[in-house]
């Protein structure tokens, strides 16, 4: 390849694995933590706390509700975050150990790399979201505010 976007590919790349997998600090180590302190904050919404007045006890459910909805978000934001870092791997691993990548094998690697990412979802929506999005394509949810949450 006559430019040095090879290497900056390789590097950048590294950079976005590192980031996603760094022992610690990075990104799925991170949202598992923040998954793991949701889970302990919602193990702590019982009756001992609440008590069973009507208001408050049905405000605790749901609140616990709501953070198991959380933990359940992060949790799968961190596999998605695992897949992509994944998934730029293979794509690395198809342009290391040589320096005679031609800049049409690049682009096709990186074609079939934007491929790969695009099914990994970039956002969290729980099962009842989808089949909601399934259901009605092109629906606008902010048209129907008052609509329970799903």
């Amino acid at each position: 390849m006559e430019d040095n976007r090879l290497e900056i590919t390789r590097a950048q790349w590294q950079g976005w694995i590192d980031l996603i997998t760094r022992k610690d600090d990075g990104i799925v180590d991170q949202l598992n933590s923040a998954a793991e302190d949701i889970k302990q904050a919602s193990e702590h919404q019982t009756e001992a706390k609440w008590g069973t007045l009507p208001g408050p006890a049905a405000f605790g459910s749901t609140y616990k509700k709501y953070l198991d909805a959380e933990h359940a978000a992060l949790l799968q934001m961190a596999t998605n975050a695992s897949d992509v870092a994944k998934r730029l791997e293979d794509a690395l691993a198809k342009i290391s150990g040589t320096d005679t990548v031609s800049a049409s094998e690049l682009d096709a690697v990186i074609s079939g790399l934007d491929a790969e990412i695009s099914k990994i979802d970039s956002v969290y929506e729980s099962e009842a979201m989808k089949k909601h999005w399934k259901d009605n394509p092109g629906d606008d949810i902010s048209a129907h505010r008052n609509m329970p949450m799903l």
